[in-house]
């Protein structure tokens, strides 16, 4: 009755994963589990992930976080020569990335990500706990540990497109939580190390 998550090393040896599909609804996703995700890897833990394209990939879901990568990573993660193009990247409910969709608990690295203008990442939010970012949907500290999460990015570029609506504010004056990024979604909390 758990969920795994994929802990260790995948090197993609530079090739690429062409025309990923995941469609929530058809998979009959089981929703109930916070660390579910949608992605080439629904789950990772002190995981790297590495020299690897993707192409085309296709993915819609609904109330788990979602990237085209990873959709819930957790611990230490290192994230590195990655390339995401002609993909769309569609949730309702929950974080979506163009890499990944919820970092948490632990240490992130990303070096040399580009996610292309040939991306579209798309979010219709119905709640207040929604994200969408270029590289990740939202960054999380979760209370229940002692853990802290902190993310590293070096030479990351981002051209993707952010296609999101907000229907949750439609009856309040401020869009305060209409929250996106080209880089980072959503954090809970930011710091800048010099």
């Amino acid at each position: 009755t758990g969920f795994y998550a994929f802990c260790g090393t995948f090197d993609g040896n530079g090739n690429t994963v062409y025309n990923l599909y995941q469609n929530g609804w058809a998979l009959g996703a089981d929703y109930s589990y916070s660390t579910a995700g949608g992605g080439l890897f629904a789950s990772v833990y002190d995981a790297t992930i590495k020299n690897l394209t993707m192409d085309n990939a296709y993915i819609v879901m609904e109330c788990v976080d979602m990237g085209s990568v990873v959709g819930y990573a957790q611990g230490n993660c290192t994230f590195e020569n990655i390339i995401v193009r002609n993909s769309v990247l569609a949730n309702y409910q929950r974080y979506t990335g163009g890499v990944i969709g919820e970092v948490s608990n632990g240490h992130h690295i990303l070096n040399n990500v580009d996610v292309e203008a040939s991306t579209t990442i798309g979010s219709l939010w119905g709640d207040f706990d929604n994200a969408s970012g270029g590289l990740i949907g939202g960054k999380w500290e979760h209370s229940y540990d002692d853990l802290t999460v902190s993310v590293a990015m070096t030479n990351c570029d981002v051209a993707a497109k952010l296609d999101v609506y907000n229907d949750v504010t439609s009856a309040y004056q401020w869009y305060s939580y209409r929250r996106c990024g080209m880089l980072i979604g959503m954090s809970d909390e930011s710091k800048k190390d010099n």
